[in-house]
């Protein structure tokens, strides 16, 4: 099995942020189509993190189930190859981020009508065919359209504003990595008193709810 090996997988929108992120010490992560291990080095040794992914796919519910395994289970009971179906969602959702990260970045104009090109593209970036990726969009197209929507028009509603997107991450006291989407700066209404108070009527010079971004 072939193993990628990616070093500082990072884009920083911000440059002083990106500066003082190359100060910090180097995540590293090695890579195959069903398994990621990350490292960084500690006294010039290799020095393994557990992977974040990793974690969340074996949590537990409260009757002490694996989550995982129990969605598993009800696609059997359907009829379904869980495995399969596991792979599908696996892939349009790499499929959607990789969409998304070119949003954020600014590095496409993304026409509507152009999605299912955009779409195929990516499928075959990550290992589809030419005639595997047009059935790709074919069966995801519609899910796809509503999804970018909605991210769009949440970029819209919070003015985001990108700082790092795909940031490997890790915290050694915990010794675990994984890569974060997105960091951004966003812009959100909250009620308060923000000092305003009422200028007339039986609350006059009370502390007046208002919102503020």
């Amino acid at each position: 099995m072939d193993w990628k090996f990616e070093k500082e997988q990072f884009t920083f929108v911000n440059e002083d942020l990106l500066k003082e992120v190359k100060k910090l010490k180097p995540i590293y992560r090695l890579t195959n189509p069903s398994r990621r291990i990350y490292f960084t080095y500690v006294n010039n040794l290799p020095f393994v993190l557990n992977n974040g992914t990793g974690i969340i796919d074996n949590y537990r519910d409260k009757a002490g189930e694996i989550a995982l395994e129990k969605w598993k289970r009800g696609l059997i009971n359907d009829g379904k190859n869980p495995n399969e179906e596991l792979r599908k969602r696996q892939d349009y959702g790499t499929v959607m981020h990789m969409i998304y990260g070119e949003i954020l970045k600014n590095e496409v104009t993304l026409h509507y009508d152009l999605l299912g090109e955009l779409m195929h593209n990516c499928a075959v970036e990550i290992g589809y065919s030419e005639e595997q990726a047009w059935d790709f969009v074919e069966k995801n197209i519609n899910e796809m359209r509503k999804d970018v929507a909605s991210f769009v028009q949440w970029i819209i509603d919070y003015k985001v504003k990108p700082i790092g997107i795909e940031v490997m991450m890790c915290s050694m006291e915990q010794r675990v990595a994984t890569a974060i989407d997105l960091i951004a700066q966003i812009t959100f209404e909250e009620k308060g008193f923000w000092g305003e108070t009422y200028k007339t009527g039986d609350k006059k010079g009370e502390p007046k709810e208002t919102k503020q971004e």
